[in-house]
This record gives C-alpha cells, sequence and structure tokens, in this order.
C-alpha cells in the first residue's frame, strides 16, 4: 500500500504504477518540475501514471488521493504539460477509482482507457 504520501517538486511521474494488488490512497501529489516535453527524448509530467508491459495488470485501488499540477505560479522549472491520473498502455483490470481531486489544465485530468471492471464511479 502506497498511503499518506506528499510528494512535491516531481519531474516525470509522481507515482507510478506497474504491477498488480497495489493500493494508494490519501497521497497528495503537487507542482510539476523541469519541463522538458518538447525537447529530444523530453518527458510529460503525470501525478499517477499505470502501464503493463503488454500483460493486464489487476486489482488496483486508487482513491482520496490529491493531485495539482502547480501550486505556485512563480516556481523556477514549472511544467507546461502535466497530466493526473493516467492509465493508456495496455489493460488494467479490476480497477477501483473513487474521490480523487485532480486540479490541471491538460485534457488528461482522469483518462482510464482500455479499462476491464471498473468497480466505481469516477469522481473528478
Amino acid at each position: 500500500m502506497v498511503s499518506g504520501n506528499t510528494i512535491y517538486y516531481f519531474a516525470g511521474d509522481g507515482i507510478r504504477n506497474t504491477g498488480d494488488n497495489n493500493i494508494f490512497r490519501f497521497n497528495c501529489i503537487y507542482d510539476a518540475i523541469i519541463d522538458d516535453y518538447y525537447e529530444p527524448g523530453g518527458n510529460y509530467d503525470d501525478m499517477f501514471q499505470a502501464w503493463t508491459f503488454g500483460n493486464p495488470i489487476k486489482n488496483i485501488v486508487i482513491e482520496n488521493n490529491l493531485g495539482i499540477s502547480c501550486t505556485d505560479s512563480n516556481l523556477n522549472y514549472k511544467a507546461k504539460i502535466v497530466q493526473g491520473i493516467v492509465c493508456f498502455d495496455g489493460f488494467e483490470e479490476r480497477l477501483d477509482y473513487k474521490n480523487n481531486i485532480v486540479i490541471t489544465d491538460h485534457p488528461h485530468g482522469i483518462s482510464l482507457l482500455e479499462q476491464l471492471d471498473v468497480r466505481s464511479k469516477i469522481i473528478s
């Protein structure tokens, strides 16, 4: 279980999940830095990212988390492209997403693609 963490000034992904049977609760993720998306080999930042390496990941709980892309407009090295809770690259099965708050100006606030058996309503 990953619970009760404050993750700030992150570059890349705040939390990354690639395995089964994981729980993510009561985490606060904010202030993405290092904007290198448009550079060769650059990266976009995700508050929470999951992918599967070709096989489904199963039994994932993501609930009661807070994600804010930027809390300080004067932040040095502020990232411009920050996605919220995203699962793009393969299948996730038996997911429970609830009571998460994501604040970002990117269209992928909460984006769950290729999902099998999502067990709760998405509240964002």
